[in-house]
């Protein structure tokens, strides 16, 4: 058991397959750091993002001997990290290395679910090659912020529990201020010629959380297959997990004054508008402030969100309070224009038709929207892929009669766990078997196992760098890659749309079907 404070060094891998990862910084991250502070402990806290000569410098950070290291890692981290932990074990043998974020979180309840289902660990082992890379760390910490103090508790057992649960916490507005001022925020605001990396309505932006938890059952979405990430309300008074207004009004405040230039906030939210009273709520705060500040000539501050477009649409009060609050463009996931698709296997409980009517909304009130759709669903075909393309043209032709700016983002299904359609798999004995090892339902999707402590298998990257991991029935790995890149082409050709680059470095990590740490 440790007693008094302890020494912590909390480490962000790299994720050198996003076209720039110092945009937007570890939130979880942060809060573990500020919880420890809070607690009295002596926190540093190391940045990997960007450095090529990352496993040199965790070899340093080892040199220091600090009680506890802690990474976090998403899936597509995962082998940075695994490098990491290497080189810290090199330096520091006698190290406790700790890993949590979304990929430990995810395989946790995967690991719980398959003992179930087995019985016995050494078929739970042989399901998946990814439990035993996890189990090379001292300890898998599965949870939120306060899972840190669930791994000091064990510092003297030369045993301590692999795999420990540190469950959720509800009274947000109780966490400290996220410690930015222990990154540095400059080199995530700017590039280097002094432009902003990420900007909204003009100037640098950076993100924020209002609310946790994402009640929704999204096949493809990695974390609705387990309680954690569902968890939405308190289970003492039954209110939505979310920050209250004038706490989050009072961490924007708190930004800007640390970091003046910053005056646009990406809410990092799943779905902002999860519940109507505390979006109204939000949104009301939230031009107030921008009144006040520029009642004192303060810049006030914009915003981009993701919105769940059945919400929205059943909501219509919403965006109008929006742009008032000052979002100027919403994020919002039409995944695919079949209906069958949506309706049998996205179970986002949408349809085309809500989709296209959220963008006239959106539109209506001055608001760009991107949309966000993929491929390579279960049971795609050609034609359900036309009808994505149709849906995304339609809404193309909409921003020209509204005379608004518009973006879309077309990507592929990377099956990541903690989504049922990567914990639903099972063993490929059939068809494509000497490729796709494993596959969903009779031959529903068909996948490509990931070694996640050796490859990186990211959703999104930069154009030119994109592996497939699925097929379907009728459609091959480069079938679904070809149409991707042709209908992207297109598109934005016809529209005048940007083009995404690796030298322009747009934002790749907005789309929020992958995982966020």
């Amino acid at each position: 058991m440790w007693q008094g404070p302890k020494r912590i060094a909390l480490i962000n891998p790299p994720s050198f397959f996003l076209t720039d990862d110092k945009v937007f910084f570890s939130l979880g991250l942060l809060n573990i750091a500020g919880v420890a502070l809070e607690a009295g402990h002596h926190v540093d806290l190391y940045d990997l993002a960007g450095r090529r000569d990352y496993e040199m410098q965790a070899r340093s950070i080892a040199q220091k001997h600090y009680d506890i290291y802690g990474l976090t890692a998403t899936s597509p981290q995962f082998s940075y990290a695994i490098n990491i932990l290497q080189s810290i074990k090199e330096a520091d043998r006698a190290s406790r290395v700790i890993v949590g974020g979304p990929h430990a979180t995810m395989f946790a309840d995967l690991r719980r679910k398959r003992l179930e289902q087995f019985g016995l660990e050494e078929k739970v082992y042989e399901s998946d090659v990814n439990f035993q890379s996890l189990e090379r760390f001292d300890q898998i910490i599965e949870g939120e912020e306060f899972g840190i103090f669930e791994a000091l508790k064990s510092l003297g057992n030369p045993s301590p529990e692999k795999w420990v649960y540190a469950g959720t916490f509800d009274n947000l507005d109780e966490l400290p201020f996220l410690p930015r001022e222990l990154i540095d925020m400059k080199s995530y605001l700017f590039k280097d010629d002094g432009r902003p990396k990420f900007e909204i309505n003009g100037g640098p932006a950076t993100s924020i959380l209002s609310q946790r938890g994402c009640p929704f059952n999204c096949n493809f979405c990695s974390g609705r297959n387990i309680p954690q990430y569902r968890h939405i309300k308190s289970r003492e008074t039954g209110k939505i997990r979310a920050y209250s207004p004038e706490r989050i009004v009072a961490e924007l405040n708190h930004v800007n004054q640390k970091f003046p230039l910053v005056t646009g906030f990406m809410f990092y939210d799943d779905e902002l508008n999860l519940e109507v009273r505390t979006t109204m709520a939000l949104m009301e705060a939230l031009e107030k402030n921008n009144k006040e500040r520029e009642k004192l000539n303060e810049a006030p501050y914009s915003f981009r969100g993701f919105v769940k477009s059945e919400l929205f649409v059943r909501h219509p009060e919403i965006a109008p309070a929006m742009r008032r609050a000052g979002f100027n463009i919403l994020l919002t996931g039409f995944e695919s224009g079949s209906d069958r698709i949506l309706t049998n296997y996205v179970k986002k409980n949408t349809t085309t038709a809500i989709n296209y009517r959220m963008a006239e909304l959106a539109f209506q009130n001055d608001i760009q929207i991107k949309a966000l759709a993929m491929m390579g669903h279960p049971t795609e075909t050609i034609e359900d892929v036309k009808q994505t393309r149709d849906l995304i043209e339609k809404v193309g032709n909409l921003a020209q009669k509204h005379n608004m700016p518009w973006d879309f983002d077309l990507t592929i299904l990377t099956p990541y766990p903690g989504s049922k359609v990567y914990d639903d798999l099972r063993k490929n004995t059939g068809i494509f078997s000497d490729q796709f090892q494993k596959v969903l339902g009779e031959g529903e999707l068909y996948v490509k196992e990931v070694d996640f402590a050796r490859e990186t298998a990211p959703y999104k990257t930069a154009p030119g760098e994109n592996v497939v991991h699925v097929r379907t029935a009728t459609l091959s790995s480069e079938a679904l890659l070809e149409l991707r890149d042709e209908i992207d082409d297109k598109l934005r050709t016809t529209y005048g749309l940007r083009r995404y680059t690796r030298d322009n470095a747009i934002k790749s990590i907005e789309h929020s079907m992958g995982q966020t740490g």
